[in-house]
């Protein structure tokens, strides 16, 4: 297929200056055409024909989306032909993660609606590839709604959409296919962090744990505060020793004090 698509430009009709957001509409409006979900009463012909003039529009997709990535044009044959057989790879590789991934995530749902959260999904993953961050540039949810309107689903798919989704994004990202993990983890990683804000967040804002304060860091070295933690802490261990001679009462309340003042100078005064 590599051959086929010389010039991805000229398959999504969009010219060589074409940002992203260009590049999502080229996409969209080809795939209402070309989906193969639209040519099923079509003949044998017509149907193998939309099969590949699909494929062709999703590994034009994904071929110029790695060119705007690079922010570099391909200026040769050769380096175009390597770019087209990796973006082929890799629409190859979404295809039969997702396949799998339905069928082990989602097996009970009816047949149509089967195919069209696969196709769905899939478009969801071409569109991180090809996109990065600007794939979710007005919000995942809002992402998620039009392409559930763009491949005619109901709002009672949406669970079904994100599991299938869950399993197939897991499934490239640690088993890869078409690239080896480490690419696509660093592909899907805008997809991850839309479908789990919550866990990206705490991994980013989660602290190093403390290194173990020593006994020595306790000590303060000011003189009279050090003075008076001395005598603090020896007076809470003879306030210990059973044989002294006084009161329970005083005992506890001489205890508690102690430790209160030890450590009022140990960490409610200022350090220097």
């Amino acid at each position: 297929m590599s051959s086929e698509i010389a010039d991805p430009y000229h398959v999504l009709g969009i010219s060589r200056t074409a940002d992203a957001e260009e590049l999502k509409r080229a996409y969209r409006r080809q795939s209402k055409v070309w989906h193969p979900d639209l040519h099923t009463t079509a003949s044998d012909a017509n149907r193998a024909e939309a099969d590949r003039r699909f494929r062709l529009i999703n590994a034009a997709y994904v071929a110029v989306g790695e060119i705007l990535r690079t922010k570099a044009e391909v200026q040769t044959a050769a380096s175009q032909g390597a770019v087209n057989e990796q973006s082929d790879a890799r629409v190859e590789a979404i295809k039969s993660v997702v396949a799998s991934a339905a069928l082990r995530v989602i097996p009970n749902v009816p047949r149509h609606t089967y195919r069209r959260i696969v196709s769905m999904v899939e478009g969801i993953l071409l569109d991180t590839i090809a996109l990065e961050n600007r794939a979710f540039s007005e919000g995942f949810d809002t992402a998620i709604r039009e392409a559930m309107i763009f491949a005619s689903l109901g709002n009672d798919s949406r669970d079904d959409v994100l599991r299938v989704l869950d399993a197939a994004s897991d499934d490239l990202q640690w088993r890869g296919k078409g690239a080896d993990p480490e690419t696509w983890q660093k592909l899907l990683r805008p997809l991850e962090e839309a479908l789990h804000p919550n866990s990206a967040k705490n991994r980013r804002a989660t602290p190093k744990p403390a290194a173990h304060t020593s006994a020595g860091e306790l000590l303060r070295k000011e003189p009279v505060l050090l003075a008076a933690q001395v005598t603090f802490g020896l007076l809470f261990l003879v306030l210990l020793i059973p044989m002294l001679p006084l009161a329970s009462v005083p005992r506890v309340v001489l205890l508690f004090g102690s430790l209160a003042g030890l450590g009022y100078v140990t960490f409610w005064v200022p350090r220097a």
